[in-house]
């Protein structure tokens, strides 16, 4: 039997899917793990993304659905299917490009999944609050240039998007 850990799960999942398995894109599915909690932190054995893809044998968990698995084989396997099922594809092209593991984790929590924020490197990455709408009319831009100006990490008060960030 195959033990993982979550390096070793991250470079098997990228090797399933295709993508590169570069050292960003490990570095973002580990974080990735991390903010889910999945198979080491929770009873969701072998599902270090709390996917809730169905299996045979799998049990759910929780209220979400999320299962555990029978298997390393069968939660890589459930995880793919998550991951292909045509409502990541955000994530699939930040994998797919494999050169930014903040491109990868953004891509994550702007999805349907449901994670709600992962710390990379020192930062958080929670892109669905809108940049300028929290606290008291402001907030901080995670990656934004205008006109090839960066503006990465600077306070925004009042902001108006156009366009996506």
């Amino acid at each position: 039997m195959t033990t993982y850990t979550p390096t070793t799960w991250a470079q098997k999942l990228l090797g399933l899917l295709g993508v590169p398995v570069s050292q960003t894109n490990v570095d973002a599915l580990v974080a990735w793990q991390k903010a889910e909690g999945g198979h080491w932190n929770n009873p969701d054995r072998y599902n270090p993304l709390n996917t809730t893809q169905s299996a045979p044998g799998a049990v759910s968990t929780n209220s979400h659905g999320v299962k555990s698995y029978v298997s390393w084989d069968q939660g890589l396997t459930a995880t793919v299917k998550t991951l292909t099922n045509g409502l990541y594809g955000g994530i699939l092209d930040a994998l797919k490009r494999g050169d930014s593991a903040e491109s990868v984790v953004s891509a994550v929590t702007r999805s349907p999944w449901g994670t709600k924020s992962i710390s990379l490197g020192g930062s958080t990455y929670n892109p669905k609050e809108v940049p300028g709408t929290g606290g008291a009319g402001g907030g901080i831009v995670q990656t934004a240039s205008i006109g090839g100006v960066d503006l990465t990490g600077l306070a925004v008060t009042g902001a108006v998007l156009l366009g996506g960030v």
